[in-house]
């Protein structure tokens, strides 16, 4: 019975970033999650725009030393609207 509530939790434990109903949600899920080691001085790090998104994507779900992994909290959708913001912010 635990396992089966704590399955269930995981289920619905992702952001949902959805730009479309708060266009303010993805640079505040960005500021939250991401920005304490990919931005400095305004400006955005480790971040290669002519990376394929299916590759960040894997990158952004398994973590790399020293970023954790979200795969628990992102869905595909949550992370393309996080790497769009990504490309945008990265060319201001």
């Amino acid at each position: 019975m635990n396992c089966f509530v704590f399955l269930l939790f995981l289920n619905t434990a992702y952001a949902d970033i959805d730009s479309k109903k708060d266009p303010k949600l993805v640079e505040r899920v960005y500021t939250s999650y991401c920005s304490s080691c990919h931005t400095k001085d305004k400006q955005i790090l480790y971040f290669d725009p002519k990376k394929e998104d299916s590759e960040m994507i894997k990158s952004i779900r398994s973590g790399s030393s020293p970023m954790p992994m979200y795969a628990w909290l992102f869905t595909d959708k949550d992370l393309e609207n996080l790497i769009e913001y990504m490309r945008i912010t990265s060319k201001k």
